[in-house]
């Protein structure tokens, strides 16, 4: 009687420590679960699919066109030959703010221009492909001065916004992989702690 009576408490000591030990189990990953929130997160734009080309090509159409202001239609009518993409090309450029600027013309369109370009002053006859000088413009007419423009970027200052947006994609690129440093060191901890885990609920 006695044995049968120690086996029942062996038995129910065991049930009790299995009991114990997978509610141990659950708070640990809990506890697990609950510190991801602060591990650190990368949320550049650069790091999308095809970002670094879309923003080269709208920096190359922006920057060369004789108007130094575009339609989002005749941009994605520019950059891919489809002004039905304006929508797509208008979440492109809102999250490159370090390039682009919004804003609308005379008739209440949306427009995009480049901030660099929107620094030169409004001297830049489209039609003649030439700067003029400002008595030149003064001498306007109200209709003609609306038709001056800002200087397109030379090839070198173009190479130059290339440039740093190429570095601002690989500095993404960079931080994403510096930011994974955890995954090389808690992955063998969680492998480790499954194992025990695993071994004491068996």
């Amino acid at each position: 009687m006695e044995s049968n009576f120690n086996t029942r408490v062996d038995s129910i000591s065991g049930v009790e420590t299995s009991v114990n030990n997978t509610r141990s189990l659950k708070r640990r990953e809990q506890t697990f679960s609950e510190s991801a929130r602060f591990w650190p997160k990368v949320s550049s734009p650069y790091l999308e699919d095809g970002r670094l080309s879309d923003v080269i090509a709208a920096l190359t159409a922006l920057s060369t066109y004789r108007y130094y202001k575009l339609k989002l239609s005749k941009l994605a009518d520019r950059v891919c030959g489809d002004p039905s993409q304006s929508d797509y090309w208008r979440d492109v450029l809102k999250q490159h703010p370090e390039f682009f600027r919004f804003s609308t013309d005379i008739e209440g369109a949306e427009v995009v221009s480049l901030v660099w370009r929107r620094q030169f002053p409004k001297r830049f006859d489209p039609k003649m492909a030439r700067e003029i000088e400002r008595d030149a413009f003064d001498a306007l007419s109200s209709s003609e001065k609306s038709q001056i423009s800002r200087r397109p970027l030379s090839s070198s200052e173009l190479s130059v916004l290339v440039d740093i947006a190429i570095q601002m994609h690989e500095k993404a690129a960079d931080r994403r992989k510096s930011n994974r440093w955890w995954v090389q060191l808690v992955l063998p901890f969680i492998g480790a702690f499954s194992a025990v885990a695993l071994d004491w609920l068996m």
